[in-house]
């Protein structure tokens, strides 16, 4: 991925990197230059300033100018800085003219994504984009930004995390959970940090990934469950397909809500 942008950016003499390969540069390592199935490479987002770039397989070039102060040199290449890189990756995933509502949806989700990523990654910052982005006129896609930019968390630890906890806000008409909240039982003894968490029914969804396939792994995570359950709480996990699927983490959630018991509630949370 590297070696894909520095031959790029090798073409820059005015113009810079930016988007998700900029924020790459910045430090925010969950940009891979992989598309959400892990395979498929991204182009490398650049803008032209006044070069005369053409257009190719493995670049998308912009047509606009650049100011010299909005171009940082940063480990040999020429990139714009954090919230510019930021503005172009959240318009990335603007869906095209005509899509409907659902698209839409899923378009602001993984703007939102994006965004979390890199403020969890410590790069940039949500009120740092929204204070960048308000005086500036005229921006395209302002409002598809700023309206990602409103389903974005600032603390987030993965991507599907985050896919999940906007699936539990879109889908289960549930409360908004807290996110890695520490739960301790009566006597204050560690239970677990469970990804998303509805205090007041008890309820924890969590994301099992792969790291959770290893029987080690597995052997732990089933000892976590029960430790859990053991304090009232009711448990759901999801895997990937789950959070493709439309309306299925809504119609589990709302299952498993039903099934919850606050009167056996025997634990504390610590934010």
């Amino acid at each position: 991925m590297e070696q894909r942008v520095l031959e790029q950016s090798a073409r820059l003499e005015t113009g810079a990197v930016t988007g998700w390969a900029a924020l790459r540069w910045w430090g925010a390592a969950f940009f891979d230059g992989l598309a959400p199935d892990g395979r498929t490479p991204l182009p490398v987002p650049l803008l032209a300033g006044t070069d005369r770039l053409r257009p190719g397989a493995g670049v998308v070039v912009q047509r606009a100018r650049v100011a010299p102060a909005d171009v940082v040199l940063r480990g040999g290449v020429r990139v714009v800085g954090a919230q510019r890189a930021l503005l172009d990756e959240a318009r990335r995933h603007v869906p095209a003219p005509g899509t409907g509502l659902d698209a839409w949806e899923e378009a602001l989700d993984e703007a939102a994504v994006s965004l979390s990523m890199t403020f969890g990654a410590r790069v940039g910052s949500a009120d740092g984009l929204r204070d960048w982005l308000e005086p500036r006129r005229g921006v395209r896609h302002k409002g598809f930004v700023l309206a990602a930019l409103a389903r974005s968390v600032d603390d987030a630890r993965s991507p599907m995390e985050v896919r999940l906890l906007r699936r539990w806000l879109r889908e289960s008409e549930l409360a908004v959970p807290l996110r890695n909240p520490v739960v301790r039982d009566l006597d204050g003894a560690f239970v677990g940090m469970p990804d998303l968490l509805d205090v007041e029914l008890g309820l924890v969804g969590e994301f099992d990934g792969e790291v959770h396939r290893s029987r080690a792994r597995h052997t732990a995570d089933a000892r976590r469950h029960a430790a859990f359950r053991a304090v009232g709480l009711e448990y759901v996990e999801f895997v990937g397909t789950d959070l493709r699927t439309p309306g299925l983490v809504g119609r589990r959630l709302r299952e498993a809500a039903g099934r919850c018991r606050p009167e056996l509630h025997r634990f504390v949370v610590v934010q």
